[in-house]
């Protein structure tokens, strides 16, 4: 009877282990089940989406999340307007890839088990042409039962170009277009899905 209750305790500490140290390993963007969306408003109320087609991260062990973007994957459906945002725009040829960054910490890493869904305001870091601006986003982190990790934005992230040094390339999109006006705020989504490496 003795050796059932402790075979039973040690079995409830391992599942107590196992679970929190869920986030023990590293975790790799799965790009295929993940997407990036923003959206571009022309001349003052024509709203159209885009994506990335080509991204790349991880959540290190120590809570690091990394996301890469391939700016020369921008996806606006129509060929020449990408080749326009890869060359006027992003400037692919010098600056071919954006990163987006945030730190998960201890305390939301041990909360990352099986099943849990965890809403949260976390410090997201954008690094675009150079630059770097720091600000809130609304996330949704969730634990999905085969033990992968899905991070969304609840809201979206809104984007000044202005503060990337993009402003002007906007203004060369706007003139070779013939448009009236493109805005310099750009709202941009995620749905990110890790998968363990160990």
């Amino acid at each position: 009877m003795m050796i059932k209750t402790s075979l039973r305790y040690l079995s409830i500490i391992a599942l107590s282990l196992s679970a929190s140290f869920a986030m023990a390993a590293q975790y790799n963007l799965q790009a295929e089940q993940s997407s990036l969306h923003f959206v571009s408003i022309k001349n003052d109320n024509v709203a159209e989406t885009h994506h990335f087609s080509e991204l790349s991260g991880s959540i290190d062990k120590e809570g690091k999340v990394t996301i890469r973007i391939e700016l020369a994957s921008v996806e606006t459906h129509i060929a020449i307007r990408n080749e326009r945002m890869q060359s006027l725009f992003f400037n692919v040829a010098k600056m071919p890839q954006a990163t987006i960054s945030a730190h998960l910490s201890k305390a939301l890493l041990k909360q990352l088990k099986s099943g849990a869904v965890l809403d949260q305001v976390l410090p997201v870091t954008i690094e675009l042409h150079g630059k770097q601006k720091t600000q809130d986003s609304d996330l949704r982190i969730a634990v999905l039962a085969n033990g992968d990790v899905q991070v969304s934005t609840q809201n979206p992230l809104i984007i000044d170009a202005a503060d990337f040094g993009l402003a002007d390339g906007i203004e060369q999109l706007r003139d070779i277009a013939g448009l009236k006006s493109i805005t310099r705020i750009v709202p941009v989504t995620a749905t990110l899905l890790f998968s363990s490496s160990k």
